[in-house]
């Protein structure tokens, strides 16, 4: 029948070839079905192809025959649009083998745009590929080849594919299917891996790519994932080596996961791109490759040990902190599991040997780091003998077991190796402390052996008699009430110490003596302790004991500047060893939950900060002195403080500039850089605030002992926010403790706890800040601080509601002024920091990127629940997560009303944010941040000291509240258009530099530029989200007309208001807004103009407005020469030329060419002056920007160009003609 020349009654002939399907066996139905296209003629290809897809829903066995006929049928896109939405319906039934024909057909090259649309729209919602299921993973590769050939053929099935990935806005608009597409492009299209890489990352800082998703992907595409390695590992290193916590955050995760699910011969490539990124690369990429690898179960490393062992050979181009990760990688690898793989074993105690040999201090301590590693694993405790070691108190070789007898061997070699070095002794006892605290399984008599020897030292070196002090010195700080009675009363000599050490010169003859040692050599001891009764009894005198220190500090820093040089380094000196001391008791004494012991505990904090006020004076007074602390901290070599930076005031920026406008600033300090060690230093009339110079301790922070996570149990004390009102000795937190605290905990947990949100803080430190003083804390796994934070959350909200209210009642005694006579009174100021501290400590545990995993979905509802329940007492953990997430944020809006600081205002908005993350599909959480925005850009803000802020942090905060504020309110494009409307309205206003906005007076003539920018970024992506939510053109057109309305009063804005930054905002973000009216616009107009001429004609009329000026402002950019603006021009050109000729090209079609005319525009200035002779130049410039070092830096100030402009676009100064 396929030869025949001539069919007479087609239709007859289709349905008895249909009904012989019916009755026919299989394979007649396949020979059948497969000669179809060929017998029957075009006339009944339509009903032919219903009748196929019908037959396709009761006999599977068809599909590939079926699928074949109708690829080779000629459908109208009506007719095809309907067979692939019944295929997409019956996708999920099909058998797994004929899914690979299924999804070529549906994604056919010749596919109409809007059917490849919908069918990418059900494939990404139905397509299961799940080996879970049954299916094997070979119709899976088979699938995603269909897939992949299809994108090679056409670019538009790839374009769609990524828009649907880029539009995504909450986790669960993606799929796992998504993420193995993306592979596949990445793979197998190079020009879209530079797209697939940026879209990764944008959807991970935006919490829309989440942890659970890639782990699910892993799962479920498996095969995919070993099929497309060599991508996704590219991929896995792009995200790692991402600046960005949360992205490099998720390349770790995705290592992981490739190590565990991977063979040995394909994650054998894992392990060398790791073991490559830690040769290579800086030294945070190359600790965090390391943590990777320590992250991963030894099990699927161990068959890599002899790859691993080389990186043996990259221990002497190390820091330490990598050199411990190597070490415990190796050494858990080489002992673990009770056998001692000997080769390996020799390899690894020849390199600690010869480090310890080594007459480099650096090299001498990555050996004793070594060293512990190798204890650490080989003193471990043998089962069967541990019950008899743990009856016996002896400490004779006799009773230690073979691995704890070398143990020991090693330790008195690593102490006889480094005791002349204090540096490596330092390092030694914090070593040997962090393995005794995190190793559950050492073997107990190694550890009193130990514990002999550092107690028997530690008394004999720093602790003596009170008796036998007091006749030579002065004790003070004592917690017992009369300890002079007690004939054993003791006291920790640091006054004695050190002027033996002043007066012997050489630290390094008495290494294990110094004063530098005594917290390392404690911290040790109480570990031992610890681990050996689970008490701390033998040590807890030292907690209340006295200390002996220079007598009346108090004085001798007031008369600072009288001592000599030799008496004010040893007055610094002894507070900085004290400070250190008194940490160090605080870490200690913290595990007890004895009340008196936590009394004491919070009395010792007290000290601490009466210490850091005395010590800050001094600093303050010695600012021409070349001194460096004592040293800390021996795992990192923490660099001496430049005197320069010291003696330059932290605001003073660019002196000299303006009329006493920088003094001023100089002085006055912004509310987000103030800090316990300076709150006296602002707060009108406390007795210190007439001392100049006092120092901020912050700049010295690396010499000061770390507090343990621990330490923050104090949080759940009582706060009493007047200390008058309570008796000594009782369990109470004040306020002065409090902030002390909450500054330390909030520094961790924004180290720990990498957030969804970018983070704009005043508090943000230099690279080799951020890894000094967090050694303790980053060996504790981040789930577990996150549990902890949780387990703070209750007593957190409690002091937030307690300062909170505090506030409240600062503005109901003032009749709401901010600026009145009583809010800024005695001991307000750290209740208004610890207000904001404590809001920061809930933003940071909340907005752990962890949360958005599955693992932790209980932690998080428990989290939630915690607040939810303080709203509303009734809400159960059972409840909806979306039902937790409304009762938080109504309980976090009702402090907006009693938010009396902008740095508070700033962390509220971000508890919000945060929350609203985990209810992305409601709305109710955004309007709720904007309402809370725009009443926060709706009033005045004072600093502590009740002057008003101003600053570049100011300005960055309030940039900050004006984005929150765009991007949650409900019709984004309706506010802009009506915010710029009131801003046209309320420019006059700004005359001078004190002058603000009506309706936003946080927006004054300096930080205008700062609104007018936000608008415009707010402009671009509200039209964009408009756009796609628009599903005809005359609703896109009422879109268009809003937004080109909306750029039109923007222009007559920036004519009124000139500045720099104003017309760096407008030429970029107009000419990407025109640049989208080309592609998206343009077709709309040209589809209604003969419906709508005059609709259309008056919206190219409201777009002149804005071409005119931006051809204005390139004419002025290129004469006035406008650094940074310039670049622009040339695209900008370009983009209108193209506008131009889209127009013309649309009159002309449509036989209208008179509806507009076109000539050449005049040549004018930005001030509408006209240019006479293009080559004239510039003699005056804006006078408006003397202000701009104030103003925060466009993050989005990435030039975009065309790689493919016309590089002569931009070399004439000539009209360009015809801008309408």
């Amino acid at each position: 029948m396929r030869l025949l020349d001539r069919i007479v009654d087609g239709n007859t002939l289709n349905e008895r070839l249909f009904a012989l399907l019916v009755a026919a066996p299989l394979p007649v139905q396949q020979e059948i079905i497969f000669c179809l296209p060929d017998i029957i003629g075009d006339e009944q290809h339509h009903e032919a192809a219903l009748q196929l897809s019908k037959l396709l829903r009761t006999n599977f066995r068809l599909t590939a025959v079926v699928m074949e006929a109708l690829d080779n049928l000629s459908l109208e896109n009506t007719l095809r649009a309907e067979v692939c939405k019944l295929m997409l319906i019956f996708l999920n039934k099909a058998p797994p083998e004929f899914l690979p024909a299924i999804v070529g057909f549906l994604i056919s090259s010749d596919e109409p745009f809007e059917n490849l649309v919908e069918v990418v729209s059900g494939l990404r919602k139905k397509l299961d590929l799940n080996l879970a299921d049954g299916l094997d993973g070979n119709i899976q590769v088979l699938t995603l080849s269909a897939l992949h050939s299809r994108a090679l053929s056409s670019q538009r099935l790839a374009d769609i594919w990524l828009k649907a990935v880029s539009g995504a806005h909450s986790p669960s608009e993606l799929y796992p299917l998504d993420i193995v597409v993306l592979l596949l492009l990445h793979s197998f299209i190079p020009g879209l891996k530079k797209q697939v890489q940026n879209i990764l990352r944008s959807h991970i800082k935006g919490g829309v790519v989440t942890e659970a998703l890639i782990e699910k992907t892993f799962t479920i595409y498996l095969a995919a994932m070993k099929e497309y390695l060599k991508s996704a590992l590219e991929i896995a290193t792009t995200l790692f080596k991402s600046p960005d916590p949360p992205v490099s955050y998720l390349g770790s995760v995705w290592f992981k996961l490739m190590l565990v699910h991977l063979e040995h011969y394909q994650s054998q490539s894992i392990i060398l791109e790791l073991l490559l990124l830690i040769g290579t690369c800086n030294v945070n990429i190359a600790r965090s490759a390391l943590e990777v690898l320590a992250g991963v179960d030894s099990r699927h490393l161990l068959q890599h040990t002899l790859l691993l062992m080389g990186l043996l050979d990259n221990l002497q181009d190390m820091d330490l902190i990598q050199v411990e990760h190597v070490m415990d990688l190796l050494c858990n690898l080489v002992y673990g599991g009770g056998g001692v793989d000997s080769l390996h074993e020799d390899e690894i105690h020849m390199m600690i040997r010869k480090y310890l040999s080594s007459s480099s201090d650096m090299l001498k301590q990555k050996g004793v780091v070594g060293a512990v590693m190798a204890l650490k694993h080989m003193a471990t405790s043998e089962i069967d003998s541990q019950e008899n070691i743990q009856s016996s108190s002896s400490t004779d070789d006799s009773h230690l077991s073979e691995r704890a007898s070398r143990a020991k061997g090693l330790l008195e070699l690593v102490m006889e190796s480094v005791k002349s070095s204090v540096a490596c002794v330092g390092l030694l006892y914090d070593q040997l402390a962090a393995m005794v605290c995190r190793c559950d399984a050492l073997d107990i008599s190694f550890l009193k052996w130990i514990a002999e020897e550092i107690a028997d030292r530690f008394q004999d070196y720093f602790v003596k008699e009170l008796k036998e002090v007091s006749k030579m010195g002065y004790t003070q700080f004592s917690l017992e009430a009369s300890e002079e009675d007690y004939e054993d009363a003791i006291c920790v000599n640091i006054e004695g110490v050190l002027r033996n050490e002043k007066s012997q010169g050489n630290i390094g003859a008495v290494a294990a003596q110094s004063l530098c040692v005594m917290a390392p050599m404690f911290r040790l001891l109480r570990s031992l302790q610890f681990r050996i009764s689970n008490n701390l009894d033998s040590v807890d005198g030292l907690l209340s004991c006295s200390v002996a220190m220079p007598k009346d500090m108090t004085d001798l820093i007031d008369d600072f500047p009288k001592l000599n040089h030799d008496e004010q380094i040893f007055i610094l000196d002894s507070l900085f060893y004290c400070i250190n001391w008194f940490r160090e008791l605080v870490n200690a004494f913290s595990l007890l939950r004895d009340e008196e012991m936590q009394t004491k505990v919070l009395q010792r904090i007290e000290n601490i900060i009466s210490l850091q006020q005395l010590l800050a004076k001094g600093l303050g007074y010695a600012k021409s002195l070349d001194y460096r602390p004592p040293r800390c901290h021996f795992y990192v070599d923490v660099k001496p403080l430049l005197q320069e930076k010291l003696k330059k005031p932290a605001n003073e920026k660019r002196a000299g500039k303006g009329k006493g406008k920088g003094k001023q600033k100089g002085k006055t300090k912004d509310a987000g850089n103030t800090s316990i060690t300076d709150v006296n230093a602002v707060v009108p009339g406390n007795p210190s605030s007439n001392v100049t110079g006092e120092m901020d301790l912050s700049v010295y922070k690396d010499f000061f002992r770390e507090l343990d996570i621990e330490v923050f149990v104090a949080l759940s004390s009582c706060l009493v926010l007047d200390e008058r009102a309570v008796k000594e000795d009782k369990l109470v937190l004040y306020p002065t403790g409090l902030l002390f605290l909450l500054e330390d905990y909030v520094t961790k947990l924004d180290h720990c706890l990498p957030s969804t949100l970018k983070l704009i803080s005043s508090l943000a430190t230099t690279q080799q800040a951020a890894s000094v003083g967090y050694a303790s804390l980053d060996r504790i796994p981040t789930p577990l601080i996150a549990r902890r934070a949780m387990k703070l959350l209750t007593f957190i909200l409690m002091k937030l509601e307690a300062t909170a209210e505090y506030c409240q009642k600062l503005l109901d005694s003032n009749d709401g002024i901010y600026d009145g006579p009583e809010m800024f009174k005695d001991g307000s100021a750290e209740v208004k920091l610890c207000y904001s501290m404590l809001l920061h400590s809930v933003a940071s545990t909340l907005g752990w990127i962890g949360f958005h995993s599955s693992a932790y979905n209980a932690l998080l509802r428990d989290c939630l629940h915690i607040i939810a329940s303080r709203q509303n007492s009734e809400t159960t953990k059972t409840a909806l997560l979306k039902e937790l997430v409304l009762f938080s944020c109504q309980y976090f809006l009702r402090y907006a009303s009693c938010t009396v600081l902008l740095t508070s205002a700033g962390n509220l908005v971000r508890v919000m944010q945060v929350l609203s993350t985990f209810a992305p599909n409601e709305a109710e959480p955004r309007q709720k941040i904007a309402e809370v925005c725009h009443g926060f850009l709706s009033r005045q803000w004072y600093t502590l000291n009740g002057l008003p802020e101003h600053g570049a942090v100011y300005n960055r905060q309030i940039e900050s509240l004006l984005k929150s504020y765009f991007a949650n309110v409900t019709d984004t494009l309706s506010v802009v258009n009506t915010t710029a409307k009131w801003v046209e309205d309320e420019i006059q206003m700004l005359q001078n530099k004190d002058s603000c906005l009506h309706t936003f007076p946080t927006i004054n003539k300096t930080n205008f530029p700062v609104l007018y920018r936000n608008l415009w970024y707010a402009l671009e992506t509200a039209t964009d989200k408009a756009l796609d939510s628009s599903a005809d053109k005359g609703s896109k057109f009422k879109v268009w007309h809003l937004v080109c309305s909306t750029m039109s009063v923007l222009t007559n804005v920036i004519r009124q208001h000139a500045h720099r930054t104003n017309y760096q905002a407008y030429i970029k973000q107009s000419q990407a807004i025109i640049k989208l009216f080309l592609s998206d616009g343009m077709p709309v107009l040209e589809a209604l103009l003969k419906s709508m001429s005059e609709d259309v004609i008056g919206l190219l009329k409201i777009l002149q407005v804005t071409t005119r000026y931006l051809h204005t402002l390139c004419i002025s950019t290129k004469r006035e020469k406008m650094a940074g603006l310039t670049i622009y021009v040339p695209i900008v050109r370009k983009t209108l030329e193209t506008l131009i000729f889209r127009v013309k090209g649309m009159l002309v079609a449509n036989n209208s060419p008179d509806a507009f005319w076109m000539g050449n525009l005049k040549n004018k200035t930005i001030r509408g002056d006209e240019i006479m002779s293009q080559d004239s130049a510039a003699d005056e410039q804006n006078s408006d920007d003397g202000d701009e070092e104030d103003l925060p830096q466009d993050e989005n100030s990435d030039i975009d160009l065309d790689s493919h402009e016309d590089k002569h676009s931009g070399e004439h100064d000539g009209s360009i003609s015809d801008v309408f």
